[in-house]
């Protein structure tokens, strides 16, 4: 006797995810993350480490974001670290009127960071600037690579001319 038997075996693709490269950003900015498979159209789901079940994310916080992808029952895992630069915290202030002949010392010094750089209007590069003259002076202070922009106007008034005469 004599049987003959057959079976087809198939096995599923694992999802294939990438979500790319560890991300540096500054604090306001938005990054986005999208873990749709990339070598097969099958339906899939997703799961990532936040609770979300879209296919995409975007996050504004620092931390490791994790998602995994199933498809066929087949799952795939990937990881990103996202790390949020603070902008420098600094104010110029409201704007100001002096006397002719006063001087007033701007200081641009972040109270949050370490390490910053400076660049005023006129180009020079330390943290305080001594303003002479009326205009409007501004300041970018960047650090870490995230940058801020301030300015003030400042109005330094004529002293009144008097004549009591002779």
């Amino acid at each position: 006797c004599m049987v003959t038997d057959e079976i087809t075996v198939s096995f599923n693709e694992v999802p294939e995810i990438d979500l790319g490269l560890d991300q540096e950003m500054c604090e306001g900015e938005i990054a986005g993350f999208g873990a749709v498979p990339f070598n097969t159209s099958d339906p899939a789901t997703y799961l990532w480490s936040t609770g979300s079940l879209n296919p995409t994310l975007e996050v504004q916080t620092t931390g490791t974001y994790s998602v995994t992808v199933t498809v066929n029952d087949c799952s795939a895992t990937d990881e990103v670290e996202v790390l949020v630069n603070p902008l420098p915290d600094f104010e110029l202030g409201e704007d100001l009127t002096f006397c002719e002949g006063e001087s007033f010392t701007l200081d641009a010094t972040p109270t949050n960071v370490t390490g910053a750089t400076y660049e005023w209007q006129d180009g020079s590069t330390n943290p305080t600037f001594e303003a002479i003259e009326s205009g409007v002076y501004s300041v970018t202070v960047t650090a870490n690579g995230c940058g801020l922009i301030d300015e003030i106007a400042l109005t330094f008034n004529e002293l009144p001319q008097v004549d009591l005469g002779n």
